[in-house]
């Protein structure tokens, strides 16, 4: 099951998962929140947090369009990767899988995990036939050489109107083949709100008059 199919049934379990949590908090996973107000992109190489030292897989230009995701907006996005592995000798990779976790920031305090796909072929889902509304084209990913790189995008259509505002994330962790090692890690957050946000807003703005209530930033539509 690949990526382009998880990501249209996502809302479905990502609003299972959230009712869920209101009833019962066991499992709950916690993680720090990198928060860059400099940028407009939330994002970080986590490779060492999964056990990497010196990964292969590089990542730079990693970036949403558009940087907020409002109502009915949709959303692409951008990476470039870069294959960097130990020796200059070492053959183009060409076969690369990745797990894929997508969490939500439930009320403002902790990050809740609403799905998790292991085994995803990159390779196939970055082809190059697809192509952004600007006709930049997704890849092709493989195979990769040692010191090239390869520009991806994923195009994303509008989430779900009941769909919780609020801050999401989405880590991918890359092996090299099905089983092999790890070899990259990125980790990217964004922002869905009713209307655009400033620069480094890490929540939406308050949708109701009482700012005490947990649910006034993410008030569904």
């Amino acid at each position: 099951m690949g990526y382009k199919l998880v990501r249209d049934s996502s809302m479905i379990i990502q609003t299972f998962c959230l009712l869920s949590w209101l009833i019962r908090t066991e499992g709950l996973e916690k993680y720090s929140i990198p928060v860059d107000t400099k940028h407009d992109a939330l994002w970080s190489d986590c490779s060492a947090e999964v056990g990497v030292d010196h990964p292969k897989l590089l990542f730079s230009d990693v970036r949403s369009e558009p940087r907020v995701v409002t109502v009915g907006s949709g959303q692409t996005v951008y990476k470039t990767i870069t294959y960097s592995p130990a020796s200059p000798e070492a053959p183009p990779v060409d076969a690369i899988r990745a797990t894929l976790t997508q969490r939500y920031h439930a009320f403002d305090r902790t990050w809740v995990t609403f799905i998790k796909v292991p085994g995803v072929d990159e390779c196939s889902e970055h082809d190059g036939t697809a192509t952004d509304a600007h006709g930049h084209v997704d890849g092709p990913l493989c195979p990769l050489a040692g010191g090239d790189s390869a520009e991806l995008l994923s195009v994303h259509a509008p989430l779900n109107r009941w769909t919780p505002f609020g801050l999401y994330r989405s880590r991918q962790v890359y092996r090299e083949g099905l089983h092999g090692e790890i070899i990259g890690c990125v980790d990217m957050q964004f922002l869905y709100c009713n209307t655009d946000q400033p620069v480094g807003s890490t929540t939406c703005q308050k949708k109701t008059n009482d700012p005490s209530s947990p649910l006034s930033s993410r008030t569904l539509h």
